[in-house]
């Protein structure tokens, strides 16, 4: 993970990996180009929830009323078996995903199904959501086919997704 920010304007003064001692890694401020990066992997195999990645703490050395954005870089994230596993970055905030899962509700059901298919003819508005995770033939943009093989899914007749990158779970 890197987060890029304007130097002028803040200063990272520390960053600390693995504030839950749920990581293992490190984490490195380069104060002269505005950037830190903080890697690491999990200690606890099947951990789920909120995972504290780095404690990252700036300080204002600007003016008011200056701005600096927090662009944060993520690399793919992965389970233990080393799989990638889909998540959404959205206003500086992660959040792991279930491939399949198109309305992020925590669990893929026929409601994906139809989302995606909503998208696709356009009575949603899709364009401001991060459409990952209804991608699940890896095409690069939702299509009809995403919403078959999501009510495939949900029927029992496939049990993981052409690209998948997890295995998905099921809802009611």
């Amino acid at each position: 993970m890197i987060v890029n920010y304007d130097p002028s304007i803040v200063h990272a003064v520390s960053c600390v990996s693995n504030p839950g001692s749920l990581l293992t890694g490190s984490c490195n401020v380069n104060w002269g180009t505005g950037a830190v990066l903080a890697v690491g992997s999990t200690t606890t195999p099947g951990a789920t929830g909120s995972v504290p990645f780095a404690d990252i703490t700036f300080t204002a050395v600007g003016t008011a009323p200056a701005l600096s954005a927090l662009q944060l870089t993520i690399s793919p994230f992965q389970d233990t078996t080393g799989k990638d596993i889909p998540y959404v970055n959205r206003d500086g905030s992660i959040r792991i995903g279930i491939l399949g899962d198109a309305n992020e509700d925590g669990m893929v059901s026929l409601t994906d199904a139809m989302r995606v298919d909503q998208c696709i003819v356009g009575l949603l508005d899709c364009s401001a959501i991060d459409q990952t995770m209804g991608d699940v033939n890896c095409s690069g943009s939702l299509t009809m086919v995403d919403a078959m093989l999501i009510a495939r899914h949900v029927a029992g007749l496939i049990t993981q997704f052409p690209c998948s990158l997890t295995t998905p779970t099921s809802g009611p």
